[in-house]
């Protein structure tokens, strides 16, 4: 399954997160662990850095951001973010080019985090924690998610003119106008 949109201008949008399936860790997030994060974050004016994978790279460069997220809030299905690759960056370029790949060779998401309030599963099961509060620290594009539903499904390629190009466009900016 698709979760992250991305159109030329670098608009971002999709899902960092999703409620109640279990990730590559065993761990399975509640609905209202991103709450108090998200207060928090707003009470200072800014949402987490969009980095790239994590920034886990061996340079100072890999740990700059490459755009910024303009939205996050939960709703029924997990961790709804829109935000903007800063287009002219070299590694937000880069990015864009691999998401408009097709299929896309770059396609998922991720969130940097600290477990404040968990409960630990019995030893054996599929799940080892329930996560019932998250301190959000950044959420990056990555290649390989812990949480596979997190995925890039649409990556509107610069080449537009076709008559399901200029539709797939007019819908985006439809459903982008229509308040949530």
């Amino acid at each position: 399954m698709s979760n992250i949109n991305v159109d030329d201008q670098g608009r971002v949008e999709g899902y960092g997160a999703f409620f109640g399936n279990v990730d590559s860790h065993g761990d399975v997030i509640d609905r209202g662990a991103f709450q108090k994060t998200l207060t928090d974050w707003h009470r200072r004016g800014r949402l987490p850095p969009m980095l790239l994978q994590h920034a886990n790279g061996p340079l100072l460069d890999d740990a700059f951001p490459i755009g910024n997220w303009e939205h996050m809030e939960e709703d029924d299905r997990g961790l709804k973010v829109r935000g903007r690759l800063a287009i002219g960056n070299r590694r937000a370029d880069d990015v864009a080019a691999l998401l408009r790949m097709n299929p896309p060779a770059f396609n998922g998401a991720s969130i940097g985090y600290v477990s404040r309030r968990f409960t630990l599963m019995p030893k054996g099961g599929e799940i080892r924690r329930r996560l019932h509060e998250i301190d959000l620290k950044e959420l990056s594009l990555v290649s390989e998610p812990s949480n596979d539903l997190a995925r890039v499904r649409y990556a509107k390629s610069k080449r537009s003119g076709d008559s399901a190009d200029n539709f797939s466009h007019a819908l985006a900016q439809l459903a982008a106008s229509i308040p949530a």
